[in-house]
């Protein structure tokens, strides 16, 4: 009896062990990563907009019949700021600040992917003033009625500034008389090149600097362009995050701004792009 109860239950498990197997449960692939995060100076916030309306309209996934609605977030600050999030570890994908700086520090901290890295854009400093009351040469900032506002010297737009300020005091034409007066003129110095514009729109200040494409999109303030051989060319470097959640997205970002559309679009923000200046 014991043994033919052996036999059944051993026979019962061959026959188990025998049948036809279920195949194993497999887990959908994960959908790939379908935004990205955008790390941005604050004078790029009117063309990187534009870049990620159009991005979000036309991309789609190669060999993919469907297309993947992407979305592209930013955030915009000034770069030094941008840099701090970064090293505290904020999550993004791509960083554009406004000064190679920025992206030197960066990179000698192992954030960014270097092969990805290339400049797409210049600019130049302008001083704007309210168009109802315009500064039409530097020489009126020796006015002590004058309030002045500039960027702050840990974000680009303050040393590109400062630098202006230090190459026309050694020139006669302008002098170092002139530079102390505009210096006691400042009345803050701001985050970031945006609240720069907005407090001389608001009637804050009488006069301030900053980037000459953020003075075109504004027609209330009136623009001076700085002497040439003065003023500092500022310019814009883009790279990926090593960290980035979303890397092919990232760099189909940055080859879009590098592209000749891209270019255009720059060009038509009133950047100067990289053939009109190497």
């Amino acid at each position: 009896m014991r043994v033919s109860a052996l036999t059944i239950c051993v026979g019962i498990l061959i026959a188990a062990g025998c049948g036809s197997p279920e195949k194993a449960a497999v887990a959908p692939p994960s959908p790939p990563p379908s935004e990205i995060t955008v790390y941005a100076a604050a004078s790029l916030t009117d063309v990187f907009k534009e870049f990620g309306k159009r991005f979000e309209a036309a991309h789609s996934k190669p060999k993919v019949k469907v297309k993947v609605k992407v979305k592209v977030y930013f955030n915009f600050a000034g770069s030094q700021q941008l840099l701090a999030q970064l090293k505290q570890g904020a999550p993004a994908d791509v960083f554009a600040p406004a000064s190679p700086n920025e992206m030197k520090t960066a990179a000698d901290a192992g954030l960014v992917d270097t092969e990805s890295h290339d400049t797409f854009a210049y600019n130049r400093l302008v001083l704007i003033s309210p168009a109802s009351t315009p500064i039409k040469s530097l020489s009126e900032l020796a006015n002590v009625k004058i309030k002045v506002v500039v960027a702050s010297p840990s974000v680009p737009a303050g040393r590109y500034t400062k630098s202006f300020l230090e190459s026309i005091k050694v020139d006669p034409e302008y002098g170092s008389e002139l530079v102390s007066n505009i210096e006691q003129r400042v009345m803050s110095r701001e985050e970031n090149v945006r609240a720069v514009l907005a407090k001389v729109r608001l009637g804050e200040a009488d006069a301030g600097f900053v980037y000459q494409t953020d003075a075109a999109g504004s027609a209330d303030v009136y623009t001076l362009p700085l002497p040439g051989k003065h003023s500092p060319l500022a310019s814009y470097p883009i790279a990926m995050l090593k960290s980035a959640a979303a890397p092919e997205l990232a760099k189909e970002f940055i080859a879009y701004v590098l592209s000749k559309d891209g270019q255009q679009l720059l060009h038509d923000y009133g950047f100067m792009i990289t053939n009109e200046v190497r």
